[in-house]
């Protein structure tokens, strides 16, 4: 048995854990119920009691919502409403402007995060999507008695608890090294070069599919940003359009570590490219609260890299009370946190960083003043920089 498979059956004891651990939890469930009642009267500035955060993990604002249209009068910013795709998950007329591209010779021998127009090419045909992990069994095997999975998952409608039984990629030996595509997906080997409806015949909406990895440094160079390439409706001058190649590439070397036999890993192949359909009844849930609620079709992610960090930057961003009412609170001066400072918005907060001697409500000079939530370009924010603080 290979590590990586080793990994995997890991994982399954870990979910199983996890499933005990929840069916104990709810165990607990009235007291916690109670004392959620008793904060429901808790004074609040505005008429929002709860802020509930919904972090679907691994997935793109697109891949949920591509084909979605508000029920409302309001406008969404997605690949239906830019005309990349229609509202069956067929290119648009716009599709070109979400082609994929790969590098060309002479290729690049040192870490990058942008290329340049001559140092890439659209591809032809994208690189196939890819099983990464798909489970090739499910928690609980078919016939698990309804009332077991009821106690286990109570929120699911009694009519969906049966999810919890299917989906597996049973059909495949293995979902860790490659070649393993996904063949389930329909056209899988001859996809256009742009996104795709993540459907085929062998593909039912509870199928578990291929994971889409995503690391920092990969991530850097997947999304191709440059200054240059900035705009008033593209700030960040990301093109993202480096996807399947980077994460196709960048471990294209015989793994002999944590595979028995050595053999290529596999990172997601086209993964990253993939959608659901909205309009077609997919992720149904997710659709009848964007129908209710607010929704956000603007903030992807707070900065580069995996799952985690984000996760801790939702639960932590708030900054902690230097003592009594009235104070100035405290700034979080972490290296990473003032690189941010110093980037983005606040360089009046990053004099305070690295100015750390001086008291927090010691006067800014002026030339390091600007309003809370200002973009600088580069030349903008180095002038207001303290000097010798510019990275």
């Amino acid at each position: 048995m290979s590590l990586k498979q080793i990994v995997s059956n890991c994982l399954h004891g870990l979910r199983v854990a996890f499933v005990a651990l929840t069916v104990f939890q709810f165990s607990l469930g009235g007291p916690l119920a109670g004392s959620l009642q008793a904060q429901e009267n808790t004074h609040t500035r505005t008429p929002i009691k709860h802020v509930i955060v919904l972090i679907g993990e691994n997935r793109t604002f697109d891949h949920i919502f591509a084909t979605y249209v508000p029920k409302s009068d309001d406008s969404v910013s997605n690949l239906l409403s830019k005309g990349i795709i229609n509202a069956d998950g067929t290119p648009g007329k716009h599709f070109s402007k979400a082609a994929q591209f790969q590098a060309v010779a002479p290729f690049k021998t040192k870490f990058f995060i942008s290329l340049d127009k001559d140092e890439k090419a659209p591809y032809q045909t994208l690189p196939s999507p890819s099983l990464n992990f798909a489970p090739t069994a499910t928690i609980f095997p078919p016939g698990t008695p309804l009332n077991f999975l009821e106690a286990i998952e109570p929120s699911l409608e009694a009519a969906d608890e049966n999810l919890l039984t299917t989906g597996a990629a049973s059909q495949f030996p293995q979902t860790f090294v490659q070649p393993d595509p996904d063949t389930r997906v329909q056209n899988f080997n001859a996809l256009p070069n742009g996104p795709f409806p993540l459907k085929g015949k062998n593909l039912p909406y509870d199928s578990y599919t291929g994971d889409t990895t995503h690391r920092l440094f990969e991530m850097w160079q997947q999304s191709d940003c440059n200054i240059k390439n900035a705009t008033r409706h593209n700030p960040s001058g990301c093109l993202s359009d480096l996807y399947p190649f980077v994460i196709t590439n960048y471990t294209n070397q015989i793994d002999g570590i944590f595979n028995n036999p050595p053999a290529f890993d596999d990172n997601g192949g086209g993964n990253s490219m993939a959608f659901y359909n909205v309009q077609a009844g997919d992720a149904p849930v997710l659709k009848s609260l964007a129908d209710e609620f607010s929704m956000s079709d603007n903030f992807h992610q707070s900065f580069m890299g995996g799952t985690g960090a984000k996760s801790h930057n939702s639960a932590l961003a708030h900054r902690q009370s230097r003592s009594a009412a009235g104070h100035r609170r405290r700034l979080h001066c972490g290296s990473s946190f003032r690189r941010q400072l110093h980037r983005v918005r606040r360089p009046d907060a990053a004099w305070h960083c690295a100015n750390p001697r001086l008291p927090s409500d010691s006067p800014v000079p002026s030339r390091f003043q600007v309003p809370t939530g200002t973009l600088l370009h580069d030349q903008q924010r180095l002038a207001r920089l303290p000097p010798g603080r510019h990275r």
